[in-house]
Protein backbone atom coordinates (compact mmCIF):
# COMPACT_ATOMS: atom_id res chain seq x y z
CA UNK A 1 0.00 0.00 0.00
CA UNK A 2 1.41 3.34 -1.04
CA UNK A 3 1.89 5.91 1.67
CA UNK A 4 1.12 9.57 1.13
CA UNK A 5 3.82 11.93 2.35
CA UNK A 6 2.62 14.73 4.56
CA UNK A 7 2.63 18.14 2.94
CA UNK A 8 5.42 20.40 4.20
CA UNK A 9 4.34 22.98 6.73
CA UNK A 10 3.69 26.47 5.42
CA UNK A 11 5.75 29.35 6.75
CA UNK A 12 2.81 30.55 8.85
CA UNK A 13 2.38 27.09 10.35
CA UNK A 14 6.08 27.14 11.23
CA UNK A 15 5.55 30.56 12.80
CA UNK A 16 2.71 29.19 14.94
CA UNK A 17 4.97 26.38 16.16
CA UNK A 18 7.70 28.89 16.99
CA UNK A 19 5.29 31.13 18.92
CA UNK A 20 4.01 28.15 20.91
CA UNK A 21 7.46 27.92 22.52
CA UNK A 22 6.80 31.20 24.37
CA UNK A 23 4.68 31.29 27.50
CA UNK A 24 3.75 34.95 27.78
CA UNK A 25 0.92 36.21 25.53
CA UNK A 26 2.54 39.64 25.19
CA UNK A 27 5.75 38.13 23.78
CA UNK A 28 3.82 35.93 21.39
CA UNK A 29 1.74 38.85 20.14
CA UNK A 30 4.81 41.03 19.66
CA UNK A 31 6.70 38.34 17.73
CA UNK A 32 3.65 37.52 15.65
CA UNK A 33 3.23 41.17 14.68
CA UNK A 34 6.88 41.50 13.64
CA UNK A 35 7.38 38.12 11.96
CA UNK A 36 4.10 38.17 10.03
CA UNK A 37 5.39 41.26 8.23
CA UNK A 38 8.68 39.53 7.46
CA UNK A 39 6.87 36.46 6.08
CA UNK A 40 4.57 38.65 3.99
CA UNK A 41 7.58 40.56 2.62
CA UNK A 42 9.29 37.30 1.66
CA UNK A 43 6.21 36.02 -0.16
CA UNK A 44 5.77 39.32 -2.00
CA UNK A 45 9.39 39.17 -3.20
CA UNK A 46 9.39 35.50 -4.16
CA UNK A 47 11.34 34.09 -1.19
CA UNK A 48 10.53 31.02 0.85
CA UNK A 49 10.85 32.50 4.38
CA UNK A 50 11.92 29.22 5.94
CA UNK A 51 14.24 27.67 3.40
CA UNK A 52 14.95 30.36 0.83
CA UNK A 53 15.54 33.66 2.64
CA UNK A 54 19.22 34.53 2.73
CA UNK A 55 21.42 37.37 3.96
CA UNK A 56 20.80 39.40 0.81
CA UNK A 57 17.03 39.22 1.36
CA UNK A 58 17.41 40.36 4.96
CA UNK A 59 19.65 43.27 3.98
CA UNK A 60 17.12 44.36 1.35
CA UNK A 61 14.33 44.14 3.91
CA UNK A 62 16.32 46.24 6.40
CA UNK A 63 17.14 48.81 3.72
CA UNK A 64 13.44 49.18 2.92
CA UNK A 65 12.63 49.71 6.60
CA UNK A 66 15.25 52.47 6.75
CA UNK A 67 13.87 54.08 3.58
CA UNK A 68 10.36 53.94 5.05
CA UNK A 69 11.56 55.98 8.02
CA UNK A 70 11.47 53.38 10.77
CA UNK A 71 13.42 54.32 13.91
CA UNK A 72 16.75 52.53 14.43
CA UNK A 73 15.53 50.81 17.61
CA UNK A 74 12.44 49.57 15.79
CA UNK A 75 14.59 48.06 13.04
CA UNK A 76 16.91 46.48 15.61
CA UNK A 77 13.92 44.95 17.38
CA UNK A 78 12.63 43.45 14.14
CA UNK A 79 16.03 42.00 13.29
CA UNK A 80 16.30 40.50 16.78
CA UNK A 81 12.87 38.87 16.50
CA UNK A 82 13.78 37.48 13.08
CA UNK A 83 17.01 36.08 14.50
CA UNK A 84 15.12 34.38 17.34
CA UNK A 85 12.81 32.78 14.78
CA UNK A 86 15.67 31.40 12.71
CA UNK A 87 17.59 30.18 15.77
CA UNK A 88 14.53 28.12 16.59
CA UNK A 89 14.35 26.89 12.98
CA UNK A 90 17.99 25.75 13.19
CA UNK A 91 17.26 23.89 16.43
CA UNK A 92 14.26 22.22 14.80
CA UNK A 93 16.43 21.34 11.75
CA UNK A 94 14.21 23.34 9.41
CA UNK A 95 17.11 25.45 8.16
CA UNK A 96 20.87 24.86 8.16
CA UNK A 97 21.93 28.29 9.34
CA UNK A 98 20.48 31.45 10.80
CA UNK A 99 20.73 34.04 7.98
CA UNK A 100 20.79 36.90 10.49
CA UNK A 101 24.23 35.69 11.59
CA UNK A 102 25.56 36.46 8.10
CA UNK A 103 24.65 40.15 8.04
CA UNK A 104 25.96 43.18 9.85
CA UNK A 105 23.22 44.18 12.22
CA UNK A 106 22.19 47.84 12.47
CA UNK A 107 24.04 49.67 15.23
CA UNK A 108 22.04 50.77 18.24
CA UNK A 109 22.08 54.58 18.66
CA UNK A 110 24.30 55.80 21.49
CA UNK A 111 21.72 58.45 22.41
CA UNK A 112 18.00 57.94 22.79
CA UNK A 113 15.82 59.58 20.17
CA UNK A 114 12.86 59.58 22.54
CA UNK A 115 11.78 63.07 23.56
CA UNK A 116 12.00 63.67 27.29
CA UNK A 117 11.26 66.46 29.71
CA UNK A 118 13.95 68.50 31.41
CA UNK A 119 13.93 68.76 35.20
CA UNK A 120 12.19 72.16 35.00
CA UNK A 121 9.66 70.93 32.44
CA UNK A 122 8.82 67.94 34.64
CA UNK A 123 8.35 70.24 37.63
CA UNK A 124 6.02 72.51 35.62
CA UNK A 125 4.10 69.49 34.30
CA UNK A 126 3.54 68.07 37.79
CA UNK A 127 2.51 71.51 39.07
CA UNK A 128 -0.01 71.90 36.23
CA UNK A 129 -1.41 68.43 36.92
CA UNK A 130 -1.74 69.23 40.63
CA UNK A 131 -3.71 72.38 39.76
CA UNK A 132 -6.07 70.28 37.65
CA UNK A 133 -6.21 67.63 40.37
CA UNK A 134 -8.06 64.33 40.39
CA UNK A 135 -6.95 61.64 37.95
CA UNK A 136 -4.71 64.12 36.09
CA UNK A 137 -2.58 64.62 39.17
CA UNK A 138 -2.47 60.90 40.01
CA UNK A 139 -1.46 59.95 36.46
CA UNK A 140 1.25 62.61 36.33
CA UNK A 141 2.77 61.50 39.63
CA UNK A 142 2.72 57.81 38.69
CA UNK A 143 4.25 58.48 35.29
CA UNK A 144 6.65 61.26 36.25
CA UNK A 145 7.88 60.20 39.68
CA UNK A 146 7.42 56.44 39.69
CA UNK A 147 8.32 55.97 36.04
CA UNK A 148 5.38 53.73 35.13
CA UNK A 149 4.92 52.92 31.46
CA UNK A 150 1.59 53.89 29.93
CA UNK A 151 0.61 50.24 29.56
CA UNK A 152 1.36 49.59 33.22
CA UNK A 153 -0.70 52.58 34.28
CA UNK A 154 -3.69 51.55 32.18
CA UNK A 155 -3.60 48.01 33.61
CA UNK A 156 -3.61 49.16 37.27
CA UNK A 157 -6.67 48.84 39.49
CA UNK A 158 -7.44 50.21 42.93
CA UNK A 159 -7.19 46.64 44.24
CA UNK A 160 -3.50 46.67 43.27
CA UNK A 161 -2.72 49.23 46.00
CA UNK A 162 -1.28 47.85 49.22
CA UNK A 163 1.13 48.31 52.11
CA UNK A 164 4.44 46.64 52.90
CA UNK A 165 6.82 47.52 55.74
CA UNK A 166 5.09 50.85 56.33
CA UNK A 167 5.29 51.78 52.66
CA UNK A 168 2.42 52.33 50.24
CA UNK A 169 2.80 49.96 47.30
CA UNK A 170 1.32 49.33 43.87
CA UNK A 171 1.33 45.91 42.22
CA UNK A 172 1.63 46.07 38.46
CA UNK A 173 2.21 43.77 35.53
CA UNK A 174 5.15 45.07 33.57
CA UNK A 175 5.04 45.55 29.83
CA UNK A 176 8.44 43.82 29.61
CA UNK A 177 7.05 40.38 30.36
CA UNK A 178 4.06 39.29 32.41
CA UNK A 179 5.66 38.95 35.83
CA UNK A 180 3.94 41.06 38.51
CA UNK A 181 6.10 43.70 40.19
CA UNK A 182 5.47 45.64 43.38
CA UNK A 183 6.69 49.24 43.46
CA UNK A 184 6.79 51.60 46.42
CA UNK A 185 4.85 54.85 46.17
CA UNK A 186 6.31 58.00 47.69
CA UNK A 187 3.95 59.90 50.04
CA UNK A 188 3.26 62.68 47.46
CA UNK A 189 2.34 60.07 44.84
CA UNK A 190 0.06 58.24 47.25
CA UNK A 191 -1.57 61.54 48.20
CA UNK A 192 -2.38 62.21 44.55
CA UNK A 193 -3.75 58.69 44.04
CA UNK A 194 -5.83 58.85 47.23
CA UNK A 195 -7.21 62.24 46.18
CA UNK A 196 -8.32 60.81 42.85
CA UNK A 197 -9.86 57.72 44.48
CA UNK A 198 -11.74 59.69 47.11
CA UNK A 199 -13.10 62.12 44.54
CA UNK A 200 -11.42 65.08 46.23
CA UNK A 201 -9.59 67.80 44.34
CA UNK A 202 -7.73 69.81 46.99
CA UNK A 203 -10.96 71.39 48.20
CA UNK A 204 -12.21 72.43 44.76
CA UNK A 205 -15.59 71.21 43.46
CA UNK A 206 -15.11 67.87 41.78
CA UNK A 207 -16.04 67.88 38.10
CA UNK A 208 -15.90 64.13 37.59
CA UNK A 209 -17.14 61.12 39.60
CA UNK A 210 -14.96 59.46 42.25
CA UNK A 211 -12.20 57.31 40.81
CA UNK A 212 -12.80 53.58 40.97
CA UNK A 213 -10.34 51.77 38.71
CA UNK A 214 -7.06 53.53 38.04
CA UNK A 215 -7.73 53.21 34.29
CA UNK A 216 -9.38 56.62 34.47
CA UNK A 217 -5.97 58.00 35.43
CA UNK A 218 -4.59 56.92 32.08
CA UNK A 219 -5.10 60.25 30.31
CA UNK A 220 -2.42 62.61 31.65
CA UNK A 221 -2.47 66.28 30.61
CA UNK A 222 -1.60 66.78 26.96
CA UNK A 223 1.16 69.27 26.12
CA UNK A 224 -1.23 71.96 24.96
CA UNK A 225 -3.32 71.50 28.11
CA UNK A 226 -0.22 71.83 30.27
CA UNK A 227 0.72 75.06 28.55
CA UNK A 228 -2.85 76.31 28.96
CA UNK A 229 -2.80 75.71 32.70
CA UNK A 230 0.69 77.13 33.13
CA UNK A 231 -0.54 80.27 31.37
CA UNK A 232 -3.31 80.61 33.97
CA UNK A 233 -6.17 79.19 31.96
CA UNK A 234 -9.07 77.27 33.49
Amino acid sequence: MDTIAAAPATSFEVLDRFLASYWTPRTRDNYRFILTRWLDWCHEHGYDPVGGADAAALETFIAELKTAGYAPNTIIGRVSATSAFYRWCVREQLVVRNPVEMIRRPARPTESATASLTRHQLTDWLAAAEVRGGSWWAAAMLLGLNGLRCGELIACNVEDLGNYSWHHTLKLTTTKGDRPTVVALAPPTMQAVATAIDGRDRGRPQDHPPLRPLQTCAQPPRPYAIAHYLAGGN
